[in-house]
């Protein structure tokens, strides 16, 4: 009786899919009866997206809990010298709020904590020199995982863990002084330190913490702050329009990296 129960759980659960799926059909059906402005037409776009996402994320996740895989938290844990604060701090962990100016951590690098209301892009970015981790933190928050090395790591290693970083969202780079190991990744929430780039336990952790450990799950990683500032940078809003200008600043990018400097 008890596996008929799930049965019939489950298959009630993917008839809510299903509607959804064949309310987003009609619409789109619909649609092409129907006029749109510019702008309506990619917020619908946008919308059919979420939705077909939701779906797919819905079945994803449904398949793990019928297949007994493990959550996302428990291959976290399962990495040999991962340390999760969300056990060992976690007043640090749900300091969330948005601060001014420079900030202290407990933890260097940082994993979690009060930051600064400008995020550091993390859209696969590769920095040369050191970010503010006010931004960095915040950067955390909405899911990125940030890998760290230490400025004496041989050219080769940086380059590796370039390739590694380059492009993929919700990832970014960035040499960090005084760090106690020759690598640190941090996650919200989570660090694991190696000496090695070549450690299989540093995809280990990308692949178990890259937008699972999001506190703001769906927050951009676009956006931010683009260069290396090393502190934070507080930029008023344009008050026509409450845009924030960043300026890019190259050379503390992945253009060192590229010509070998």
């Amino acid at each position: 009786m008890e596996g008929l129960k799930s049965l019939l759980e489950d298959v009630a659960e993917q008839a809510k899919v299903y509607d959804v799926v064949d309310r987003t059909e009609a619409l789109v059906r619909r649609r092409r009866y129907v006029r749109l402005a510019p702008a309506a037409t990619v917020a619908f776009a946008v919308g059919v997206a979420a939705v077909i996402v939701l779906v797919m994320g819905w079945n994803a996740a449904h398949r793990n809990r019928a297949a007994g895989q493990p959550t996302w938290q428990q291959r976290a844990d399962a990495i040999d010298g991962v340390v999760n604060y969300h056990r060992t701090a976690p007043q640090v962990v749900n300091q969330k709020e948005h601060r001014s100016g420079d900030l202290t951590y407990e933890m260097d690098p940082p994993v979690a904590g009060h930051h600064h209301s400008l995020w550091q892009n993390c859209m696969g970015d590769v920095y040369t020199s050191e970010v503010a981790e006010e931004h960095a933190v915040h950067s955390l928050e909405h899911g990125a995982v940030w890998i760290t090395y230490r400025y004496d790591l041989p050219a080769d290693d940086v380059r590796a863990l370039a390739a590694r970083v380059r492009d993929t969202p919700y990832l970014f780079m960035s040499p960090h002084s005084e760090l106690d190991r020759r690598v640190s990744l941090q996650a919200w929430g989570y660090q694991l330190k190696v000496d090695r780039v070549d450690d299989h336990r540093i995809d280990e952790f990308i692949d178990a913490l890259r937008m699972n450990a999001s506190q703001e799950p769906g927050a951009a990683c676009s956006g931010g702050v683009a260069e290396a500032t090393g502190v934070p940078v507080n930029l008023p809003a344009d008050r026509s329009g409450g845009v924030i200008v960043r300026p890019v600043v190259a050379s503390t990018r992945e253009t060192d990296i590229a010509s070998g400097a």
